[in-house]
């Protein structure tokens, strides 16, 4: 797993800095420490709070379809399963942010899409955060 700790940096939508990239690293970073709460429990309402807030930093800086590709490559199925409508709805579902390529961002939604449960318990509190994020930028 020590070689996977990565983020698309070249798909940037504006211009970094060493301060942005050390920002981002350290976002990454709660990104992947907020997954492994909820895939612990998922019912921490706050973690996911949290992870959301971070996710609309990752949506609106980078390119959806790579952040899609990290999501995918990175994290194990069980860690896929209890995020994957949160990453779904933000990411594809959600018109906000930009996409790289298309082609790239259809495969990666299709490979994310297997992981998505509308039945899991982690969606009854998402369905409730989900008013409070819209239309938020960073």
């Amino acid at each position: 797993m020590a070689d996977k700790l990565y983020l698309p940096f070249e798909s940037y939508i504006f211009s970094t800095y060493i301060q942005e990239y050390n920002r981002d690293v350290r976002r990454k970073n709660y990104v992947i420490k907020y997954i492994n709460l909820l895939s612990i429990d998922s019912l921490d309402a706050v973690s996911l709070n949290k992870l959301t807030q971070n996710l609309i930093f990752f949506r609106n800086t980078f390119a959806k379809d790579a952040f899609l590709f990290f999501i995918n490559d990175y994290f194990t199925a069980v860690e896929k399963e209890v995020i994957g409508v949160v990453i779904y709805d933000m990411f594809v579902k959600d018109k906000e942010g930009e996409i790289g390529e298309y082609k790239k961002f259809y495969e990666e939604a299709v490979k994310l899409y297997k992981y998505v449960n509308y039945r899991h318990e982690i969606t009854e509190i998402w369905e409730k955060l989900k008013p409070q994020n819209r239309n938020k930028t960073y």
